[in-house]
């Protein structure tokens, strides 16, 4: 017997969102043990909107056909992740195993006892080592999802068979370029939104914000203001809370050093409670940063679009290339240039764009792609596209190849 719901995906589908929508409450008080209020309320209401527009994804879902997936859940936002990596993949697959991370598990099987009753039977959890999953799923499945960093998805794709799909969603930089006649109001609400968007804690957070010198002043002057209202703690106003992994604290401390003299609007750390609170450091154009899971802004002023060039021409932006937030003016050969690696967004950050039945990524060689057979296609990913893409069909849609693997 095969557990495939196929047309039958929204009868699923609305028994979760219907659950999601009757338990808010509790699950909010789930999650803002892991993350902060708003944070929580945003991740829900996500996770509602994935559910309610599944009919976007219908020609990919009934169409499609997989035995096994394997998903490597990733660090941050519990709830919608189990939505996007686990429960709407689940849709088209006999089978699909979950790695939670290490700090996320206890989190998880509490959303899953809330959601128990109506989750799908084809979504197991392994609470194993990556080794461990790696050897008893990733060798065997079809498909297999990953988030997180580069070096552990070369690692996992040299394990699983050749002719299976891989599917990365990496990290991207997704800056900000703030140039003349900007409402500069709008850029600092969007640029607080971004960068303190779960506690600094997003993959798609934005990395460095450059602003033209004309306004440089204003924004920054703005955005401290700004930055000097929002509430850090624990309690359901706080916009800022404690990070989830304490080497991301490590880091922070060892950048406040290295950066002492260039930081313009210095928040505190609290090595009790793992909080660091907004920060704004004026950051060379030319330095390569780190990725952060805080909330840092990284402020850069420039005069021309030219200057740009050092920080969009290197190897570090390239490879990671995912969306860039533009206000202002900026000159059409700039635009072009700009949109070959990255989707433009106009007056929007990634928050305000992201929407979890429709493609997301870049085209950065490392942001987000898929391999299969040894070919790696760097694009925005939906993972029900990606499926249906890599599926080989016959007169109803069965997955012709999965027995024939071999191991790479």
């Amino acid at each position: 017997m095969t557990y495939r719901v196929r047309g039958n995906y929204k009868s699923v589908v609305d028994k979760i969102e219907q659950v999601l929508k009757k338990k808010q409450r509790i699950l909010s008080s789930i999650l803002t043990t892991y993350e902060v209020y708003w944070t929580a309320e945003d991740e829900i209401n996500r996770s509602i909107s994935a559910l309610s527009n599944i009919d976007i994804e219908q020609q990919y879902l009934v169409n499609s056909s997989v035995q096994t997936i394997t998903s490597f859940l990733p660090l941050n936002l519990p709830l919608y992740s189990l939505i996007l990596f686990g429960v709407i993949p689940s849709l088209i697959c006999e089978q699909i195993h979950l790695r939670p991370p290490v700090l996320m598990r206890n989190i998880l099987e509490n959303l899953i006892e809330v959601l128990r009753g109506e989750l799908p039977t084809n979504i197991h959890i392994h609470n194993i080592s990556r080794n461990a999953f790696v050897n008893n799923f990733v060798k065997k499945s079809d498909v297999v999802i990953f988030t997180g960093k580069s070096d552990n998805a070369l690692d996992v794709q040299k394990k699983m068979c050749y002719d299976s799909l891989f599917i990365c969603n990496g990290s991207g930089a997704n800056p900000f370029v703030i140039g003349p006649q900007a409402n500069i109001q709008l850029a600092v609400e969007k640029s607080i939104n971004a960068r303190t968007y779960n506690s600094g804690q997003d993959c798609a957070g934005p990395d460095r914000f450059f602003v033209h010198k004309s306004i440089y002043k204003e924004y920054l002057d703005l955005l401290i203001s700004q930055l000097k209202l929002i509430i850090v703690g624990g309690d359901i106003h706080s916009m800022v809370g404690k990070l989830i992994d304490p080497l991301s604290f490590d880091v922070i401390k060892v950048m406040f050093s290295e950066y002492s003299d260039q930081i313009v609007y210095k928040g505190f750390l609290d090595s009790n409670r793992q909080i660091i609170s907004p920060t704004v450091i004026e950051f060379p154009i030319n330095e390569k940063n780190p990725e952060l899971f805080a909330p840092i802004f990284l402020v850069t002023p420039y005069t021309h679009e030219a200057d740009l060039d050092a920080y969009f021409e290197s190897k570090e932006f390239q490879d990671y290339a995912m969306y860039i937030s533009i206000f202002g003016e900026i000159s059409p050969q700039y635009y072009e240039k700009l949109s070959q690696k990255s989707v433009l967004l106009m007056n929007q950050n990634v928050l305000d764009y992201e929407q979890g039945n429709k493609p997301f990524g870049g085209y950065g060689a490392q942001s987000s792609y898929v391999v299969v057979s040894g070919k790696k296609t760097s694009k925005p990913i939906l993972i029900s596209r990606e499926i249906h893409e890599f599926t080989k069909f016959n007169g109803n849609g069965r997955y012709q190849n999965y027995h024939d693997k071999k191991p790479r």
